[in-house]
C-alpha cells in the first residue's frame, strides 16, 4: 500500500467500519496498516473514535438521503427494508 497522508487515512477509516474498528481497537496499528508517515502517527491515534463513527454514520445517512431521492420508485417499493438494504450495500 502506498504511503498515506493523514487526510487519505481520516477518508478510509470515515469508509471503511472494519477499519474504524482496527482503530478503535488499537489505533497505532491501524495507523501502521495505512502506511501513515511515522511522524503523522502521534496526532492520528488521538482522534475520537467516537467522533469518527458519528461522522461515518452522518455521512451514511446523507447518501442514504439523496439516493432515495434518485430512485424514489425503487426505494418506495423496497418499503421497511429499504434503509437496511442501503446500508448492506453502502458498507
Amino acid at each position: 500500500m502506498k504511503q498515506l497522508d493523514a487526510v487519505e487515512a481520516l477518508a478510509l477509516l470515515l469508509h471503511d467500519r472494519g477499519l474504524r474498528n482496527c482503530f478503535a481497537e488499537d489505533p497505532f496499528r491501524a495507523a501502521r496498516l495505512m502506511g501513515l508517515p511515522t511522524e503523522q502517527i502521534a496526532v492520528f491515534v488521538n482522534v475520537s473514535i467516537n467522533q469518527l463513527n458519528e461522522q461515518a454514520d452522518s455521512l451514511l445517512r446523507k447518501r442514504m438521503t439523496e439516493v432515495a431521492k434518485l430512485i424514489p420508485e425503487t426505494w418506495k417499493r423496497l418499503g421497511p427494508i429499504a434503509s437496511s438494504q442501503f446500508l448492506t450495500y453502502a458498507e
